[in-house]
């Protein structure tokens, strides 16, 4: 963790991984509220509903894991081939101890072991699970991506979004 120049800890940064819009649940959620509001696709900002979509998505994780987090943004990539969407985000120092302590399980270093291996076409930066633990950002995205997409941890599939469907503006203001 970094220290700041008046001898305060730094949040720690994090991309939190949830599966991305791409043909994913989320984009169907929204897609499935968009319908039951009665939108006109052709007006919706996606790229706006989906920044609220994430605000809201990231309350809700707060929420059932019991931690603060801290929304920063959302990460879109230009080409889905190589990865797709994550959640920019922070935790306080003193949150990140509790999360270590009632989140990384046996089960859960397991799987950082074998997640974090090198592999075919893959080369890891942190490739034993003892790196993995010396960087903060990194073991809270493993932990995530084990809650969300390998236990029963965190169900993000009883997430409910009914927040803000974003227009696009259709009469923009002239200059004449």
């Amino acid at each position: 963790m970094i220290t700041s120049e008046n001898n305060t800890i730094d949040p720690i940064l994090f991309s939190l991984p949830f599966g991305g819009f791409y043909e994913s649940i989320h984009s169907e959620q929204v897609n499935v509220y968009i319908d039951q509001m009665g939108y006109d696709w052709e007006k919706v900002n996606f790229n706006a509903t989906y920044l609220s979509y994430s605000k809201a998505l990231l309350n809700y994780i707060e929420s059932e894991i019991n931690t603060p987090l801290k929304f920063i943004g959302l990460n879109s990539p230009k080409f889905y081939n190589f990865t797709t969407d994550k959640i920019e985000t922070e935790m306080l120092p003193e949150d990140y101890t509790k999360f270590i302590d009632d989140f990384l399980t046996d089960e859960c270093k397991a799987y950082i072991s074998e997640a974090c291996k090198s592999s075919g076409g893959f080369t890891s930066f942190y490739p034993t699970f003892e790196k993995v633990v010396l960087e903060p950002s990194i073991l809270i995205q493993y932990i995530f991506e084990y809650l969300i997409f390998e236990s029963e941890g965190l169900e993000l599939m009883y997430f409910n979004y009914e927040g803000e469907i974003i227009m696009n503006d259709l009469n923009p203001t002239q200059n004449v």
